[in-house]
């Protein structure tokens, strides 16, 4: 499932490297099922567009991978 999720991931990182931002998969937890994402929006000081760009993400994922519970986005200043 991790292959998969990361490639996922992968496949939607050029809609935020497009605007200067980007998503990396950070990890998945089973016990929980809650998937670990790092995020960096282009405006990260706006929690507008930052959670209009989360919301986005977590509808793809979500409608990819129904098992998973939770999705944490650690949101980060700087490049990775």
């Amino acid at each position: 499932m991790e292959f998969k999720l990361n490639a996922l991931i992968e496949s939607l990182r050029p809609i935020l490297q497009r605007n200067g931002g980007d998503i990396q998969y950070a990890g998945y937890d089973e016990t929980t099922e809650t998937l670990s994402l790092l995020f960096r929006c282009a405006n990260y000081h706006c929690p507008g567009a930052n959670g209009a760009m989360q919301m986005l993400f977590e509808k793809k994922i979500r409608a990819e991978f129904p098992c998973i519970r939770a999705i944490s986005f650690q949101n980060v200043a700087s490049a990775f």
